[in-house]
């Protein structure tokens, strides 16, 4: 049977991961045509990709990987596409996988207020307890690293929420607060309200940093639109392709969760319509509306009957199975393996080496070498002067029995005098 795994379920969706949204609306396309049974397993694990596919022993990761197995399995479901439609697939999923990642980080993880009420209670409700500390953290930090170039930090207001005090914010305002009612005092006009101007807008940075998110949305979603059109479907056929369950996984995350900061949905759903309707016409299609609660239940099913009980009376349209577990020692096994990989002695020293050679010294280069050769030549050294049988003479005072046996006599009453005075003494 063919099992997908994929990081939890959020928002309605099958997961809170694209990728993995793209790969069960992929498996529930092939495997209902196909009727071929197969399981899907929530799961938190950090050793492993997010969106893996086990079957018969084989395991595929990322849904690039999986979609040419599945298409490669399945061969008789596919669907037959011209030239100048195989072309669009390959750019459209090359530009999917270029642009989507990035607007998804910053709407969903880089956003504080949009992490707070909705990322990180999202992951609460469907990560075990230790894992709830480890995986959401480390997510936000790669899309935070991921998105720095962007020069949006403006929207993310971590150190305010974080510090919750400012000393020396706090006296600047307070100083430009008395400028200002001296000068309000010296000019009524003042009082008057200020006309802003287009450049003053764009030269404060939240409103340049909603430009600039506006412009980034505006890029990924007009192409879908255009190509879209009047179609179904993004590629003109007459039912979904590889790439429709791509742009699914990726906008689905951009309609469906209910965030502070919606800019993005409010986008889609007012200029880009098109795109929201493609979007509620997949997800009705395969019937892919998932409820946390109901998946987290399976959870304490003890059989699988139970487990397909639970399924009917939560009518589920996906073929979920009881959340796999992780033991906590694997959980601080992957996290200890993480921080050895961030000491840089460990983890950077082969490509220091490799990309500036030139700036190690000789000492630096060659240390080891020289210590192991010098220990090894005393070594051999010492091996090879060391007397064979000879007679070995060693140098100190000599002992009473050194003198034949009436010094070794002497050598015996000398040691048992001391016992016998120290009897006598005793009690």
């Amino acid at each position: 049977m063919i099992q997908l795994q994929v990081l939890g379920p959020a928002f309605g969706l099958p997961s809170i991961d694209a990728e993995c949204n793209a790969a069960v609306a992929l498996l529930k396309s092939f495997l209902a045509k196909a009727g071929t049974p197969w399981e899907l397993v929530p799961v938190h694990d950090e050793r492993q990709a997010p969106c893996l596919v086990v079957d018969a022993g084989s395991r595929h990761t990322g849904f690039g990987n999986i979609a040419r197995y599945v298409e490669e399995q399945y061969a008789d479901f596919v669907l037959p596409l011209s030239g100048q439609q195989l072309g669009d697939s390959v750019a459209l999923t090359s530009f999917l996988d270029a642009h989507g990642p990035t607007l998804l980080a910053v709407h969903l993880y880089v956003s504080f207020e949009n992490w707070r009420h909705a990322t990180r209670p999202a992951f609460t409700a469907m990560l075990p307890l230790l894992s709830n500390w480890t995986l959401p953290p480390r997510l936000r930090s790669q899309a935070r690293a991921a998105t720095d170039h962007l020069g949006i930090s403006s929207i993310d207001v971590d150190n305010v929420h974080d510090t919750g005090s400012n000393p020396s914010g706090q006296d600047f305002s307070i100083k430009e607060d008395e400028q200002f009612e001296k000068a309000a005092q010296k000019r009524a006009s003042l009082l008057l309200p200020r006309k802003e101007t287009l450049r003053s807008l764009l030269s404060q940075p939240q409103h340049a940093a909603t430009f600039k998110l506006h412009s980034l949305a505006q890029d990924f979603l007009g192409p879908l639109q255009d190509l879209l059109g009047d179609g179904a479907w993004l590629l003109g056929t007459t039912r979904p392709t590889t790439a429709d369950f791509l742009a699914y996984g990726y906008l689905g995350l951009m309609l469906k969760p209910n965030v502070p900061q919606d800019w993005l949905a409010k986008l889609m759903k007012g200029k880009y319509s098109a795109l929201a309707a493609y979007v509620d016409r997949m997800h009705d299609m395969l019937q892919l509306e998932t409820k946390v609660e109901d998946v987290v239940s399976l959870g304490h099913a003890v059989s699988g009957e139970e487990v397909d009980s639970i399924r009917r009376y939560c009518l589920m349209g996906l073929p979920w199975t009881a959340p796999a577990v992780t033991s906590s020692i694997g959980i601080i096994g992957a996290n200890v393996a993480r921080l050895v990989s961030r000491i840089p002695v460990i983890n950077d020293r082969a490509v220091i080496i490799q990309m500036e050679p030139a700036q190690l010294t000789f000492w630096q280069r060659h240390l080891a070498l020289i210590c192991t050769t010098l220990t090894a030549a005393v070594a051999a050294e010492g091996h090879l002067l060391w007397p064979r049988g000879e007679n070995v003479h060693f140098f100190g005072k000599k002992r009473l029995s050194d003198y034949g046996h009436l010094g070794a006599a002497l050598s015996g009453i000398a040691l048992i005098g001391p016992q016998s005075y120290s009897r006598a003494d005793a009690p």
